[in-house]
């Protein structure tokens, strides 16, 4: 036993001995002697960024700038084995010195100790008044405040872009497009000035934007692609995030967005390109592609609008797009483009919309209009229809109960309001039409079958209506309240006494 204890630890022994052997990491930090030359070197890797650390009232600057280097050497070497891994070489390093007094004072660089945060291109990115030993280590490659100088970063490119006169339509959409790509990983509350009322211990971001000059230069940008032939699968991508509030509007404006006049033109675009996109769509080969991962377009659209309804109700704008938005689902209706989420919605809003004017007439009529092209049959075999409906696609992951129950109660809905509102009553056949509909559909519910018997009587089908409200009245169920159930008992009574 002794023997094989002793052979198990030399075992354990040469796999160290051998570990350490094949160690050959040294690193390095190499630092500049002037903060131009350190600036030059970090532009030379675009994955890197400057830290220049000011502590010109410490005597012993020097001495802890020097000590914390060897300790930050020490990390990463820990953290490199066998080869150089730039996820562990985030920065370089700079100690400013007296040479760089008008770039400190340029900068209204005064609360000392600090420690800024340059870009290769110079540009002033985050500060933070803090020792750099602390701060150095809150900057990790999955620590937030590296992801939000990442984020700055790209507002500081944006930036160049949208102020250079000589930038072409080509500059800005990439422009857009690299700040959208933030989106996927990011949280952006802390991107504007005042972030360190909010995060104390933060370092305070340096970039931001004029919200006025980047919603002026979208607008063009859109306004000038109105007449593309073919699309701009970038612009396409850019358009999809925006209207999702997933887009450039929030990494510099921290989203919350209303739809606007601007993002209405855009929807517009996707819908003239909507075959074309979606072809593109499926040739990508990118599965990174944000355009890739889009399945169903007209969902994308669909729920997009629906969240701005949802931010509406919210309370969070004085002005309604429900009017816009009610337009764009008929596009793609018309368009052929439509399927169950899109008809859910769009349905919905009708409703509201009726609800606000006291009129149901442009429900009934977009009703009409949808049951006609989609659901009727003149062979009356409904239930075929519908399943082919389903099985087209139309249902987007939803099952097929739901998708039953949609279609009957929407049937049922706009028949009642046939029943309750006398103005609708030029319909009275079509509704009659209607609720049978939802009866084929959804057998023996006791709504539909008081719906279709005061359609009945209304119609003068009298003993048809008695024979259908009595079935009302016989299937009630614990499912129907008790002051719904004794008004069906109640309209039975009166249909057989003539007092209805």
């Amino acid at each position: 036993m002794r023997n094989v204890v002793w052979g198990f630890f030399a075992f354990l022994n040469s796999v160290c001995v051998s570990f350490a052997q094949e160690k050959t990491i040294d690193f390095k930090f190499k630092i500049q002697n002037n903060l131009k030359d350190a600036i030059t070197v970090t532009k030379q890797d675009n994955s890197k960024f400057l830290i220049v650390y000011c502590d010109e009232k410490n005597p012993n600057a020097i001495q802890d700038f020097d000590s914390f280097i060897e300790y930050k050497e020490e990390i990463i070497n820990s953290d490199m084995y066998d080869k150089y891994d730039p996820q562990y070489d985030l920065f370089n390093y700079y100690l400013a010195s007296a040479a760089d007094q008008n770039w400190i004072k340029s900068n209204n660089i005064s609360d000392f100790p600090a420690v800024i945060i340059l870009n290769g291109d110079g540009d002033i990115l985050a500060s933070k008044k803090a020792k750099l030993s602390r701060a150095a280590d809150e900057l990790c490659s999955y620590c937030g405040e590296y992801k939000k100088v990442n984020t700055v970063n790209a507002i500081a490119n944006f930036n160049k872009v949208a102020k250079n006169t000589a930038s072409t339509d080509n500059d800005l959409i990439e422009a857009f497009y690299s700040i959208s790509d933030f989106v996927d990983y990011y949280n952006y509350d802390y991107v504007y000035e005042g972030n360190t009322e909010k995060y104390p211990n933060s370092f305070k971001m340096q970039q931001i934007v004029n919200e006025e000059q980047v919603n002026s230069i979208w607008k063009k940008i859109i306004e000038l692609h109105q007449n593309d032939q073919t699309p701009n699968l970038k612009l396409v991508s850019v358009i999809l995030r925006e209207i999702q509030d997933k887009g450039f509007s929030k990494v510099f404006f921290n989203g919350g967005k209303i739809l606007n006049n601007v993002d209405f033109l855009s929807i517009d675009y996707l819908l003239k390109h909507y075959d074309a996109i979606v072809d593109a769509r499926n040739k990508l080969t990118d599965e990174d592609s944000y355009l890739s991962k889009i399945d169903n377009l007209n969902v994308y659209i669909a729920y997009a609008l629906n969240d701005n309804i949802n931010i509406e109700k919210e309370g969070k704008t004085g002005k309604s797009n429900l009017e816009k938005i009610i337009n764009v689902h008929k596009k793609l209706i018309e368009l052929g483009k439509s399927n169950y989420p899109c008809c859910q919605y769009y349905f919905s809003y009708l409703i509201d919309q009726s609800s606000d004017s006291g009129s149901d007439l442009v429900f009934i009529k977009e009703f009409e209009a949808y049951f006609d092209k989609f659901l009727f049959t003149e062979k009356g075999d409904y239930i075929e229809k519908l399943d082919q409906l389903f099985s087209s696609g139309f249902s987007y992951d939803y099952g097929w109960d739901s998708f039953k129950e949609f279609h009957s109660n929407l049937c049922n809905s706009a028949a009642w309001r046939v029943v309750s509102k006398p103005e609708n009553s030029i319909y009275l056949k079509k509704a009659i039409k209607w609720s049978e509909y939802s009866l084929v559909v959804t057998k023996n519910n006791p709504y539909y079958l008081d719906t279709l018997a005061q359609l009945y009587y209304k119609d003068g089908q009298k003993e048809k209506a008695v024979e259908t409200q009595t079935l009302a009245v016989k299937y009630l169920n614990n499912t129907v309240d008790e002051s719904t159930a004794e008004d069906i008992r109640q309209t039975l009574d009166k249909m057989k006494n003539g007092t209805y």
